[in-house]
């Protein structure tokens, strides 16, 4: 099957590197939630944990409480309506909602995330993550004492759904910032934003706008430094690489051409650089392909489990690596899979072993086992990720020293940020100049051990800043 956005059958993201992606989509699955996400439990659904009562809508029918006119809303994706749910973060629940922006000194955000459909494995646990996030500022007083009312948009992976959606969060909502963008079909939608000068702080670092757009603020490697820094940690089982990308995307088509750019200044042979099919199946050409080559490492961006298992029934001992949201969960189990190195871009939270070594990252640890303690112990990146996407919301607000809390002072407080910010560690070096695209250039590296994440070899991974501006430049 065709799949222009670059999903997986499997859950996993390959082949998210170019501006084309989100054009195409898929549509959200039937009985989609529509009532406040819960936490889960890893990756995947898991039972309701009371602990997290944030202001979030995933859903279409808004009702209105006594003394205000109730109505239903429909998505432009599928016109079936269902309901939307009000949390209790923000007005409270049932409270009606003012079409002026801050109403109640509250400041209004949105999220958005593909976190249903094709893509649930990986970018599910998100949602739960900003939730989780927006309970505890509120519980402690919320940022300079406003409270953070939280709206939470699915769009299940359908380019045309996030566009609307993001719309509604702008014009109907009066959101101020998108807070953890974690949606597939970002491309689809970040011009409008760029229009709107709606700000967008954290997410799924990877997709082009945020290296491309100067309202896009990432906390994470760019696609760019991604590419590096796989070919760089492949490096390290030796000298010869083989590469094998989805076949179904032409994003995939670009991250191979990606790949041969980069190769050159990673000093590495890059013996296999092909694409396969991501429903294939057997990956014994492509394993039999490597093994004749002489390859030293494989980089994955197919079904990740398959081609390990299918690879070490041939006797193979290469290494293998994959990332950018390519792992899911099945793969941890895999005993084929042990020793894989992932590169990751954004900080790796998600690992005890990492986290537990700096005053921020013990924060992570007391957050989770107060708001989330249903995941405690196997957190997903997803989840983590959009815990750093809040704090660096509320560095932006503080920063801003502004009594109103606007769009226009969330991007002054971005920019009064000091050069080489790190969010206390959670992040690399950021540094946000006004009008200007950020570009990080470095990720991080963890492994698979024991059926389970582990901190790696190395913690991180930078490209030089030439050749991440060199690339950037040739989009």
């Amino acid at each position: 099957m065709d799949d222009p956005a670059g999903h997986a059958p499997d859950g996993g993201l390959h082949g998210l590197s170019r501006r084309d992606h989100g054009l195409g989509g898929y549509v959200p699955l039937a009985g989609t939630t529509t009532e406040m996400r819960p936490i889960r439990a890893g990756y995947g659904p898991a039972p309701h944990d009371p602990g997290i009562r944030a202001d979030v809508r995933i859903g279409r029918v808004k009702s209105r409480s006594r003394g205000c006119a109730r109505h239903k809303e429909t998505d432009d994706d599928d016109k079936k309506p269902t309901r939307r749910r009000r949390g209790s973060s923000g007005a409270g629940v049932g409270g009606c909602s003012s079409s002026a922006p801050g109403a109640s000194g509250e400041i209004v955000i949105g999220a958005i995330g593909s976190y249903t459909g094709r893509t649930a494995a990986t970018i599910g646990p998100a949602p739960d993550g900003i939730q989780a996030w927006a309970q505890a500022v509120n519980d402690a007083g919320g940022i300079n004492g406003k409270k953070v009312k939280l709206l939470v948009e699915d769009d299940a992976g359908n380019a045309t759904s996030a566009l609307a959606k993001v719309k509604q969060l702008v014009e109907r909502d009066h959101v101020i910032a998108i807070v953890s963008d974690n949606s597939v079909s970002t491309p689809a939608w970040a011009q409008y934003v760029e229009q709107k000068q709606i700000p967008v702080l954290g997410g799924f670092a990877l997709t082009p706008p945020f290296s491309e757009s100067a309202m896009f603020f990432p906390t994470g490697a760019s696609y760019i430094t991604q590419t590096y820094a796989e070919i760089e940690v492949a490096k390290s089982f030796g000298p010869k690489v083989a590469s094998y990308v989805c076949a179904e995307s032409p994003n995939c088509a670009a991250l191979s051409a990606l790949q041969n750019k980069v190769v050159t200044d990673a000093g590495v042979d890059l013996v296999i650089n092909q694409t396969a099919s991501s429903t294939a199946p057997s990956y014994v050409p492509q394993c039999q392909a490597a093994k004749d080559a002489g390859a030293n490492a494989m980089i994955i961006k197919v079904p990740v489990r398959a081609v390990a298992e299918q690879c070490r029934k041939l006797g193979m001992q290469l290494g293998f690596v994959s990332g950018g949201g390519n792992v899911t969960a099945d793969v941890l189990t895999s005993d084929a899979a042990q020793g894989l190195k992932n590169v990751d871009d954004s900080y790796p939270l998600f690992i005890d072993a990492i986290a537990e070594k700096t005053d921020s990252g013990r924060a992570f640890q007391a957050f989770v086992a107060k708001y989330a303690p249903t995941v405690r112990g196997k957190v997903s990146p997803f989840f983590s990720a959009a815990y750093i996407h809040g704090k660096l919301f509320e560095a932006a607000v503080e920063a801003s020293h502004s009594d109103e809390v606007t769009s226009a002072s969330i991007l002054e407080g971005r920019y009064a940020l000091p050069p080489d910010f790190t969010l206390d560690g959670l992040t690399a070096p950021l540094n946000y100049q006004t009008g200007q695209p950020t570009v990080v250039n470095c990720a991080y590296v963890d492994e698979i051990k024991n059926g389970a994440w582990a901190p790696g070899d190395q913690l991180q991974v930078c490209a030089p800043q030439a050749l991440v501006n060199r690339l950037a430049q040739q989009k």
